[in-house]
C-alpha cells in the first residue's frame, strides 16, 4: 500500500487557489499512476506463474505447451490430395 504524501508549494499570493489546487491534483494522479503500475506488475507476474503451471500440467499430460508452435505442412486451397 502506498504511504500517504503531501506535495506542497509555496505560494507568495496565498488567494490563488488555483495553483494549489493544480499541485494537488497532480500529486493524485502520480500517486494513482504510480498504484496502477504496481498492481499492473503483479498481475504480469501472476499471469506468468499461471501459464508455467498450465503448462507444465499440460506436459505431464503430454499436451504441448499452450504457446509452442506446432509445425506442420501448410494446406493449400484448391490442391489436390497427394497419393
Amino acid at each position: 500500500m502506498l504511504e500517504e504524501k503531501v506535495w506542497t508549494i509555496a505560494v507568495l499570493d496565498a488567494t490563488v487557489p488555483k495553483l494549489q489546487a493544480q499541485v494537488l491534483l497532480t500529486s493524485q494522479l502520480t500517486f494513482k499512476l504510480i498504484g496502477l503500475e504496481d498492481e499492473l506488475r503483479r498481475e504480469r507476474e501472476l499471469l506468468e506463474q499461471e501459464r508455467r503451471e498450465a503448462d507444465d500440467l499440460r506436459t505431464e499430460l503430454g499436451h504441448p505447451k499452450l504457446r509452442e508452435r506446432i509445425h506442420s505442412e501448410p494446406i493449400l486451397k484448391d490442391a489436390a490430395p497427394k497419393e
